[in-house]
């Protein structure tokens, strides 16, 4: 499969190959049926359900690769803090659906405006972000705020763009220009406009320019 590049205005490139289907990660728990509450924890001691814990911080081990990238995602989270004041690392997530209370932790959060971006950070670029940013992290943060629109990304170490990935996506060069114009952008009056910036459905069909970022950090 060859991978494609496509210049954007502003410097963005959408990067990969066609979208592929890719299944999803072992152990990986969608939500069951329709997202029908949530709310934020931030603090540890305030989640409840523990089994019901999804996300970055389930099955944390301590192998090598896991130690690396732990410590990847200390320094990442580091970056963003000091790129970003109102930026919450690791919030703790409960949900409501068909199966009862769960809780999910995405790596970070921003709400600015009325844009929220929700982060996934890898050692290395891969679909997995993709399942937890689009059919996890994003279902159940559309119910917290209902109205805000929903960016994600993928912050990696590495990247390689021949990897099979479900969705196009923008890569990203300068990240803070690049979450400051969103909110902008994405509510102008163009339909062409709002139509780059509502993407797909997020099955992976189509394309979500704009929507679902890689910023490659090292």
């Amino acid at each position: 499969m060859i991978p494609f590049l496509e210049t954007l205005d502003g410097g963005e490139t959408v990067v990969g190959s066609r979208p592929v289907a890719v299944p999803p990660p072992w152990r990986f728990l969608a939500p069951q049926g329709p997202v029908t509450e949530a709310r934020l924890a931030l603090k540890a001691n305030e989640v409840s359900g523990a089994a019901g814990v999804s996300g970055a911080a389930a099955g944390r081990g301590f192998t090598p690769a896991q130690r690396s990238g732990l410590r990847y995602e200390a320094k990442v989270q580091n970056a963003i803090s000091n790129l970003f004041p109102d930026y919450i690392p690791s919030p703790h997530v409960q949900f409501l659906d068909s199966a009862g209370w769960r809780t999910c932790i995405p790596d970070g959060l921003l709400s600015l405006r009325e844009a929220l971006f929700i982060f996934e950070i890898k050692n290395q670029h891969s679909p997995e972000s993709w399942w937890q940013l689009e059919k996890l992290y994003r279902p159940v943060l559309q119910i917290l705020y209902p109205s805000k629109r929903i960016f994600c990304l993928e912050v990696c170490r590495l990247f390689d763009p021949a990897t099979p990935y479900p969705a196009e996506f923008t890569l990203i060069t300068d990240i803070k220009a690049w979450i400051q114009g969103r909110p902008i952008e994405s509510s102008g009056s163009s339909g062409e406009a709002r139509d780059r910036f509502q993407g797909c459905s997020g099955d992976g069909a189509g394309p979500i320019i704009g929507r679902l970022g890689v910023w490659v950090w090292p």
